[in-house]
């Protein structure tokens, strides 16, 4: 290759390599770094990429210029696209800015080149300075880019040394210091980070690549909660989230189990009933099993995500199945399956299950076959207080307390009995201690007779009333409403009451809460079939009543169901088309439509299978063609 007479700098330790040819371009009055590079390629000109060898310039900077050791972004052995390196620490090239430049003012006046550090695309905000880092010219207004004139010196000849200092976010300053001690090892600028509860040691114990990854990874996350896109992202839109992951970085681990919740309850492409694990996979699998051998550097951001997960997921029982993370310590689940329930309460798996069902146990319908799998709230099984007794039933704790079993029923309705103890065996047992409590809170409630009172006994105002007005009565005296007489008495039938000259107590209905429907009140509101609101509500974790019905739910939670789906009654009523005619002419043309459309609860409740957004045109289009068939077979004549 021809030598050629230039002016050579020396290149320092720490320089930009993309920059040093504007330097070198600059110190021989070259319009541009391209022409540098065109003297060592004599055949046309040739782009300056980060697989480009840095070592050519040897041939002009002649014996008495050194370049520093692993100069430029190429790593040896290694393809462009495989893996490149900055400053000795392995990087992947897409989080190198090869192309556009960013410069801190106040650090290109004190230095007079460019560090290699400000090549990295995250690298927004000076640790040194506390300020932005310069993107734009000050005076033109253009994007600063290497190819330039000088390294202080933009295209249209501004000083860029002069530009204003933006300050910076102290999070954003403090995310900055860690890329900068990755990047240079130099410890000296570490500030921010510490003050402000960033996990430094761990974060220093990554590799370069590793930290820079995990910053874009996080910054997806935060895009993907804003707009959701089937395709990758360009980096420059990631960047602008990196003030968002940095900020997640501060006051560790609160502020990332924030970022869990809101993944956790953003919805997702895939199931909302999906696992922990699955739901998660940008932690699982993109910053940890991704990584092979340098997964343990990501081990913190596991730990922390699995801490929050173990007190709150309860969308399904918490599984993780990764075994390089079992020496993680975690606290207790507090949610998990009818078989840990079972476990707990010392009785079978079927039997949590059914109890589950039935209500007994606190407990979630869960995952795609919601009537099979249950998420139990083990945290109130372990506050469970056990029976000591042998289970009462409905008629032996009506004959305990001496009253009927329709009167003991009102009373377990409006809930006056405790339910404290739980009790092993069948639905609709009563623990005794439950009993004793309620007999106990009556007898307190009675005083001494006084004079001048005409009293008469609880059987006598009973008398011809009914069930859930003697509930009342029992009730009025717990709760001190209504006066009850009697002196060391041990029976619920010795108690008196004052005879009234108009009814003791009048019935009055409860006030219903304004955030809860029942499913008469859904079947109304929002116009309803009653096979349509039982599977809503069942979808929607409800459970079955013992006196018949459903339990209330939230008005939000149906409304956002209601607005997600789209019922197939409103589709056959827009063309004349009854529901069940196009649910049976959806199962016989389109089966996989209503595989993944509905639960399976059965045949009472198929006018209520919902619609994909993906199938609904083809819905529309099924019904527009059955009702041109009804008019047909309607206008045929008869005979």
């Amino acid at each position: 290759m021809t030598s050629y007479l230039m002016r050579t700098p020396q290149p320092h330790a720490d320089e930009s390599p993309r920059s040093y040819l504007t330097r070198l371009s600059e110190t021989n009055g070259y319009e541009s770094p391209q022409t540098v590079i065109d003297l060592l390629r004599e055949s046309g000109e040739y782009k300056v990429t980060s697989g480009w060898d840095y070592t050519q310039l040897r041939s002009v900077l002649g014996p008495q210029v050194v370049l520093p050791p692993q100069f430029g972004y190429r790593a040896l052995g290694k393809y462009v696209r495989e893996a490149g390196q900055l400053m000795g620490s392995p990087v992947q090239t897409r989080h190198l800015g090869l192309d556009k430049a960013r410069v801190c003012p106040s650090c290109l006046r004190a230095l007079g080149y460019v560090p290699a550090a400000w090549d990295l695309k995250a690298y927004l905000a000076c640790p040194i300075h506390g300020c932005m880092m310069l993107k734009y010219c000050h005076a033109c207004g253009t994007r600063i880019k290497h190819a330039r004139p000088g390294c202080s010196m933009c295209s249209c000849g501004a000083d860029l040394r002069d530009a204003p200092l933006i300050a910076a976010p102290p999070a954003l300053a403090g995310f900055c210091e860690i890329l900068h001690v990755l990047a240079t090892k130099d410890h000296g600028c570490l500030l921010q980070a510490p003050r402000l509860g960033m996990p430094v040691e761990n974060l220093l114990a990554m590799d370069l690549d590793v930290f820079a990854r995990v910053a874009v990874t996080m910054a997806n996350v935060f895009q993907a909660m804003a707009e959701w896109r089937p395709t990758a992202r360009p980096y420059t839109e990631l960047v602008e989230a990196l003030p968002d992951v940095a900020d997640t970085l501060t006051s560790w681990p609160t502020k990332f189990e924030v970022l869990c919740r809101k993944w956790h309850e953003h919805p997702s492409k895939k199931s909302r009933d999906d696992g922990f694990q699955m739901r998660f996979s940008w932690l699982f699998v993109r910053l940890h099993k991704n990584f092979k051998s340098r997964s343990r550097q990501t081990s913190f951001m596991l730990e922390a995500a699995c801490a929050y997960a173990t007190r709150r997921w309860n969308t399904r029982p918490l599984m993780i199945k990764n075994k390089h993370i079992d020496y993680l310590r975690l606290p207790e689940p507090r949610y998990g399956s009818a078989r840990t329930a079972a476990r707990l309460l010392g009785v079978d798996d079927i039997t949590a299950a059914r109890w589950a069902a039935k209500g007994r146990i606190p407990a979630m319908r869960c995952g795609k076959q919601a009537g099979r799998n249950w998420c139990v709230d083990l945290d109130a099984i372990r506050r469970m207080k056990f029976s000591r007794h042998e289970r009462f039933s409905q008629r032996d704790a009506a004959r305990f307390l001496g009253l009927s079993v329709n009167t003991l029923r009102a009373l377990l309705a409006s809930a006056v009995i405790p339910n404290e103890y739980f009790v092993i065996g069948r639905g609709g047992a009563i623990a005794r201690e439950d009993l004793e409590t309620f007999k106990q809170s009556l007898l307190r409630g009675c005083s001494e007779l006084r004079q001048g009172i005409e009293t008469m006994p609880l059987s006598e105002a009973f008398s011809r009333k009914s069930s859930v007005y003697q509930a009342e009565i029992l009730k009025g005296i717990v709760s001190g409403e209504v006066s009850a007489y009697g002196e060391n008495i041990r029976d619920i039938c010795a108690i008196c009451v004052e005879r009234p000259r108009k009814p003791i107590f009048k019935q009055q209905q409860e006030q219903k809460p304004v955030t809860h429907l029942k499913q008469h009140q859904v079947m109304k509101k929002y116009g309803l079939w009653q096979n349509e609101a039982k599977a809503i509500l069942r979808k929607l974790g409800c459970c079955e009543l013992e006196g018949g019905g459903m339990e209330s739910v939230e008005i939000a939670k149906i409304e956002r169901f209601l607005a997600r789906n789209i019922l197939v009654r409103r589709i056959a009523a827009q063309h004349g088309v009854l529901s069940l005619q196009l649910i049976r002419a959806l199962r016989r043309r389109r089966p996989n439509a209503l595989l993944s459309i509905a639960p399976n609860v059965g045949m009472e409740v198929i006018s209520a299978r919902l619609i994909p957004r993906k199938h609904l045109s083809y819905a529309r289009g099924l019904a527009r063609r059955l009702a041109i068939q009804l008019e047909l077979v309607r206008s045929r004549p008869a005979g």
